[in-house]
């Protein structure tokens, strides 16, 4: 594998990672069921660790049944 398809691979992880926490970030301001202390926190923690804190997300941190 090449430099320049080794740097595009690594564009398109980093810019679906991107994207993933943009879409966590966004249904955490959404959630009418966290609170404003809580959805500060699942925001910082995003922003910090982007892919983790969005798994979590998704996993933890959205109520079932509730859609966002």
């Amino acid at each position: 594998m090449g430099p320049a398809i080794l740097s595009a691979l690594m564009t398109l992880v980093g810019l679906a990672g991107l994207i993933v926490a943009v879409v966590a970030i966004v249904s955490v301001l959404r959630s009418e069921v966290t609170g404003g202390a809580a959805k500060l926190l699942w925001c910082i923690g995003i922003v910090v660790f982007p892919i983790i804190g969005a798994v979590l997300w998704f996993l933890l941190g959205r109520r079932r049944g509730t859609p966002d």
